[in-house]
């Protein structure tokens, strides 16, 4: 099938074809093993945008509670939105408190340009008590 086809590609040796197999894969619907393993190689990457890409395809999927023992290391990671994204994808996993957390911890400068995108992070834990008074507190 196409996905997997797609996800086969995962460790292809040019970074802009590994980017591209995640980018593809989070727009659908997970489809088994294959999609899987691309997301969790994605994660392991070197490179930063493959790891945005595959932590988006993480919480996109909702592969959150398959992969956390895989991504949990990646709510420390110095990429920002890698965090943001790892977060969500853990939002419905026991790592929960943890991944609300690192979130809040990696709070942007309001004029950064992916300060929405941390706003919305946040969002998806609107029944945690310290998400909730940190967008008060920015007015959200």
């Amino acid at each position: 099938d196409a996905v997997r086809i797609v996800a086969s590609h995962h460790a292809h040796a040019r970074v802009h074809v590994r980017r591209a197999v995640l980018v593809g894969l989070r727009g659908g619907a997970p489809h088994g093993s294959a999609a899987l393993q691309a997301v969790a190689a994605g994660m392991a990457d070197e490179d930063a945008l493959v790891r945005i890409h595959a932590a988006r395809a993480a919480a996109a999927l909702d592969l959150g509670g398959v992969l956390a023992d895989a991504i949990r290391d990646r709510l420390r990671d110095p990429i920002w939105t890698v965090r943001w994204s790892i977060a969500r994808a853990l939002a419905g996993t026991d790592m929960r408190s943890d991944a609300v957390a690192a979130l809040l911890e990696s709070q942007p400068p309001p004029d950064y340009h992916g300060f929405d995108e941390w706003v919305r992070s946040v969002g998806v834990f609107s029944d945690d008590t310290a998400a909730r008074h940190r967008l008060a507190s920015l007015g959200r």
